[in-house]
């Protein structure tokens, strides 16, 4: 089956040149190819650095100017949530879908239309999940009658678009999408003619891609339940939320405040902010992290995979039943641990533990999420740590400071040889060129600071025999002196309660939750938002709450 190419459209509001029309008489197709926007004076801007120093000082009595990415596209795990939820699917279908594009660390659609081998996929997928619908496609259509008759079509037409499209579909468009079916329907049956349905919606632009045209220079209420549920939620908007856009009351100050509140703490907000900590920090790839055998026969897959919950459940935590600062996720002296994990960490298990409970760090050397094995092992080499690794996410992720290239030709460090012996000993080098000076001066005491804990993530006082030194200094540009600190615990201590990590966190939570790239012109936005942020004590759902709350969050992504 083809479907209808209607790449004009989005190509205009692709540009944010789109004529006022109404989005209803469009149905779906093929998803657009992929265009050259750079000519364009409306193309969206990289992502820019801000200094720390620029938000913080920024003209209290600045007005934001938000210029809103013009179109963008579902990621994967957006894609795969809500075929989920449409297909009452019991997990996630896994199907080969277009890579996503990278905002900071975080997977955002905002650089690119999808090119033609995309649009090849998003096909293929749309036969892959119809193929997964057709066993129950009985209990996805619910007819009351006892075959798929075309009565029963329609009705299915009008439910399932108007959750796929995240809003209700017009006569024109039940029309169409009906006429795709009634012809199988007489060939092959009601089952196949559903099918067709499904496929049709699920490649259709208006399902693969953020289309919000707007009303009065405003989200509709069914665009900002598709906003908020995408945000919050990586998935479309549940039945409440859409029934609060379709009696206006999402619309008004207090029905917005009454639906974000609800959906924060939900576990859905719950499960996303973990991803947020997983991709702020790298720890995707700790579940399957592999360790040299002979270093580390204690590290195994299983152990692996309880690293990656720990981090996980430590994060949603935090940000769901915890007190949500961002003090807490870096430095809080507590953790949730599986079985295996107690002995990999040399931990008592606590009298009467369960799956799930909280247990005390203190004493151990580890506090906060920097100091689990999912961050450690994650940022290691297989057989040794690698400080530069674990300082540069600190240094770039967490303070938001950038990193420039290393100059090409430098000489691998020395392995161990008289005198040097230590990572620290073997990093010493870096110090002492001009070259490497200016970089690691500052990266390396972040890493090195963490060396009690091996490729591994275990515990250690020495490194090649001799006993680990982890002190050092750090200057921050906007506390604008150094930095102290003896341990990895005072480390990351000293960096939560430092304003450049505050910003840092500010920068994070916008790209993620707001879906676009840090502009230049956001440092007055941001600065709004740091304000209030630190008035809060650093809470991170505040921090979500003030964003998706703002004037700002409600524009149109097409408005210049």
């Amino acid at each position: 089956m083809k479907i209808i190419i209607w790449v004009s459209f989005l190509a205009l509001l692709a540009c944010g040149k789109a004529e006022k029309r109404d989005p209803e008489s469009v149905t779906g197709g093929k998803p657009p190819a992929s265009t050259d926007p750079t000519d364009d004076d409306n193309s969206p801007e990289p992502d820019a650095f801000l200094s720390s120093n620029a938000i913080v000082n920024a003209d209290p009595k600045c007005v934001p100017e938000v210029r809103q990415p013009p179109l963008q596209r579902l990621t994967v795990l957006q894609y795969r949530n809500a075929v989920q939820e449409l297909l009452l699917l019991t997990s996630k279908p896994v199907i080969t879908l277009p890579s996503d594009d990278l905002v900071g660390p975080f997977a955002v659609n905002t650089k690119s239309l999808a090119s033609q081998v995309s649009v090849n996929q998003y096909e293929s997928a749309g036969e892959a999940i119809a193929a997964l619908a057709k066993p129950q496609i009985n209990s996805i259509i619910k007819c009351s009658s006892q075959t798929i008759n075309e009565a029963c079509l329609k009705t299915f037409v009008e439910t399932f678009g108007a959750k796929a499209l995240r809003r209700p579909l017009n006569d024109e468009e039940k029309t169409r999408y009906l006429a795709l079916a009634t012809p199988v329907l007489a060939a092959t049956g009601g089952s196949d003619a559903a099918l067709v349905i499904i496929r049709a919606f699920l490649t259709s632009p208006l399902f693969l891609y953020h289309i919000e045209i707007g009303e009065a220079g405003g989200l509709t209420g069914y665009e900002l339940a598709a906003r908020l549920a995408f945000s919050l939620w990586d998935s479309i908007p549940d039945a409440e939320l859409t029934r609060s856009a379709t009696d206006g009351k999402l619309l008004t100050d207090s029905g917005l405040k009454a639906q974000v509140a609800r959906m924060i703490v939900s576990p859905r907000f719950a499960e996303k902010s973990g991803r947020f900590v997983s991709d702020w920090l790298g720890l995707g790839k700790a579940a399957t992290v592999m360790k040299d055998q002979d270093s580390f026969p204690q590290f195994t897959p299983v152990i692996a995979q309880a690293l990656h919950k720990e981090s996980v459940d430590f994060a949603s935590y935090v940000f769901g039943k915890g007190d949500g600062k961002l003090s807490s996720l870096l430095s809080a002296d507590y953790t949730f641990l599986s079985e295996p994990l107690f002995g990999y960490y040399n931990l008592a298990k606590p009298a009467n533990w369960k799956e799930g409970a909280e247990v005390s760090l203190k004493g151990s050397g580890r506090a906060g999420i920097l100091m689990q094995g999912a961050f450690l092992t994650a940022h290691s080499h297989p057989t040794s740590t690698a400080p530069v690794s674990r300082g540069k996410v600190v240094f770039e992720n967490v303070l938001c400071l950038t990193v420039p290239p290393p100059p090409p030709g430098l000489p691998p460090l020395p392995e161990s040889s008289p005198g040097v012996v230590t990572a620290r000993q073997r990093f010493e080098v870096h110090e002492k060129s001009p070259s490497c000076a200016g970089c690691h001066k500052v990266i390396d005491p972040l890493g090195l600071a963490m060396e009690n804990f091996d490729a591994a993530g275990q515990w250690r006082e020495l490194d090649g025999g001799e006993l680990i030194v982890t002190g050092g200094t750090l200057t921050l540009p906007v506390i604008g002196k150094d930095l102290k600190f003896q341990d990895a615990s005072e480390m990351v201590s000293s960096v939560a309660a430092s304003p450049d990590a505050q910003v840092c966190a500010v920068m994070q939570a916008y790209r993620f939750i707001a879906e676009r790239p840090i502009l230049s012109k956001d440092s007055c936005l941001l600065s709004k938002y740091y304000q209030r942020f630190q008035a809060s004590g650093t809470d991170m759902r505040a921090l979500v709450n003030d964003i998706v709350l703002s004037p700002e969050f409600r524009r149109l992504r097409s408005a210049p």
